[in-house]
């Protein structure tokens, strides 16, 4: 079965009753995370973005974030980690595509971050499967202005 299979939240959580909560949970997230599921599915719970706006939000101060350090920030149910190359700022969805194990866990390794749960490389500049031949993971736009970061999420 595919992710496009899922038709509404509702359908999701029904499928195959003997998956775990958790597992469930973690599934939706990625579904989420990689627009699987349309923003407007989530009705009260959409609070960063409308399915049909590109919003720019505030996510960090460059303060907050050294060189070769990191920050996890949340837009509506999206969970994004920004990274910090040489001074440089680069934003991913927080969740691996393969396994959903969040990369803010996994070490830095040059222009890559490690995912802690199967050990693939990503790089944090583009998403790009650096291991093997993969789906990337999904990246954002990230804005400098002054000592703010902003990310820019497109519906």
């Amino acid at each position: 079965m595919s992710f496009q299979s899922f038709t509404s939240i509702k359908g999701l959580l029904d499928y195959k009753n003997s998956i775990q909560m958790s597992e469930r949970l973690c599934f939706l997230a990625r579904l989420m995370c990689y627009n699987y599921i349309p923003v407007s599915e989530l009705g009260s719970l959409r609070k960063a973005h409308h399915k049909d706006e590109t919003v720019i939000f505030k996510a960090a101060t460059t303060d907050e974030i050294p060189p070769g350090g990191r920050k996890v920030v949340t837009a509506g149910l999206r969970e994004i980690v920004i990274f910090n190359l040489e001074g440089q700022y680069y934003a991913l969805c927080n969740l691996c595509p393969h396994g959903g194990f969040r990369f803010s866990n996994g070490p830095l390794d040059g222009e890559g971050v490690i995912c802690p749960g199967h050990f693939w490389k990503f790089n944090v500049k583009t998403g790009e499967c650096m291991s093997l031949d993969f789906q990337s993971a999904e990246t954002y736009r990230v804005i400098v202005d002054g000592d703010d970061i902003f990310i820019e999420i497109h519906p």
